[in-house]
């Protein structure tokens, strides 16, 4: 027979296993922003793309996958001003829409 829990704390195991494991990748990836070097409000980049969207996973599940991608060497640190940055092109442009105006111009 299942173990059970008292309402919300299985939640709250899980959201406490996520922010350990959190910090735990923040100091194994150097602690600290890849450009500026500050180490508050840390943010994993992704400096090639993803292959899945954060909003449909739960916390537990992006650690995990955060995890398999500093094992593979696809995410770096970044505070969340650098990281609002990244991506960005010539003029503050970012690359998406740099690349969709690039389309639209192409006659088909």
């Amino acid at each position: 027979m299942a173990k059970k829990h008292a309402p919300g704390s299985r939640a709250r195991y899980m959201a406490g296993w996520a922010d350990e494991k959190r910090e735990e990748l923040i100091k194994k990836l150097g602690g600290k922003c890849a450009k500026c070097g500050t180490r508050k409000t840390l943010e994993f980049d992704h400096p090639n793309g993803r292959d899945w969207e954060p909003s449909k996973h739960s916390r537990w599940q992006r650690i995990i996958n955060y995890r398999r991608e500093a094992e593979l060497g696809q995410i770096r640190l970044l505070c969340r001003s650098c990281n609002a940055n990244s991506g960005k092109g010539p003029g503050g442009a970012s690359v998406a829409s740099m690349v969709k105006s690039f389309l639209d111009a192409i006659p088909f």
